[in-house]
């Protein structure tokens, strides 16, 4: 999750007691806390995750197949060499759906602005995955790829495996966030007059860590049951998190590897 997430895009269970005048149990059943009906329904619940990981998976698709050009082949690489002023372009298009989608959640629920939405910020993501890879070494490109699938089966695996909440944390993950995100804006500000690979390796190695750590929360928050959890109607919202988590993972990994260039 790159971005903390909006009060009203999360639920927290409710208890199943209710204590007045000392009593306990004392209110008529109409009266007690609303369980969350539709997080306790399996069939709603199986939907909601499989619409969820079915974008996603369209997501990366596109991606892959706007990259894979200019990996494989010099022609599409040297174009977006040529042309990589559109990376600002793509990188305003890119913040301005993505702020859009997670601020302001009736438009994030609001069929079909919602995926007009949502499809802009994925071709622009792709957009600047593409002048990114075109100048990292194909053989680095795939070997991030692999180390990328690996490890992201991997933390879903235990996220949705094990019995520990780590939703609990989330608000301490996004406080983290926040030192990195200055200390990544000082460092690109540096780098304009002076380039430390050192600084730079540690930067992209802690901005994975944080978003494993991102992409273990969303994935619980969807599958849901744990103290915050996602909402079935906010299924762009969930996408996307789990889209960004997934894509900064990669690029930061691409940078590791790429370190030496």
């Amino acid at each position: 999750m790159a971005a903390g997430s909006p009060p009203d895009q999360l639920n927290v269970p409710s208890d199943d007691a209710n204590v007045e005048n000392g009593r306990a149990n004392s209110k008529d059943s109409n009266d007690a806390p609303k369980p969350n009906l539709a997080f306790n329904n399996a069939s709603v619940r199986a939907a909601f995750v499989r619409k969820v990981f079915a974008i996603v998976t369209l997501m990366v698709l596109i991606n892959a197949l706007m990259t894979a050009p200019v990996v494989l082949f010099k022609e599409p690489r040297l174009f977006i060499k040529e042309h990589n002023y559109l990376y600002i372009v793509a990188l305003i298009v890119f913040l301005a759906t993505y702020f859009t989608l997670v601020c302001c959640s009736s438009v994030a629920r609001n069929f079909p602005c919602n995926f007009i939405l949502l499809t802009a910020f994925t071709f622009a993501a792709g957009f600047i995955l593409m002048v990114i890879c075109a100048s990292v070494p194909p053989y680095t490109v795939a070997l991030a790829l692999i180390t990328t699938a690996l490890t992201c089966i991997a933390i879903i695996l235990f996220a949705s495996q094990t019995t520990f909440d780590i939703t609990k944390y989330v608000f301490i993950i996004f406080v983290v966030s926040i030192g990195v995100c200055i200390f990544g804006i000082a460092l690109a500000i540096m780098s304009l007059f002076v380039y430390v690979k050192l600084l730079h390796v540690v930067f992209s190695a802690v901005a994975c860590v944080l978003f494993m750590a991102y992409l273990a929360v969303d994935i619980q928050m969807i599958l849901g049951g744990r103290k915050y959890e996602i909402s079935p109607e906010d299924y762009i919202y969930a996408a996307l998190m789990l889209f960004v988590d997934i894509y900064e993972i990669f690029i930061n990994i691409l940078n590791l590897y790429n370190a030496n260039n």
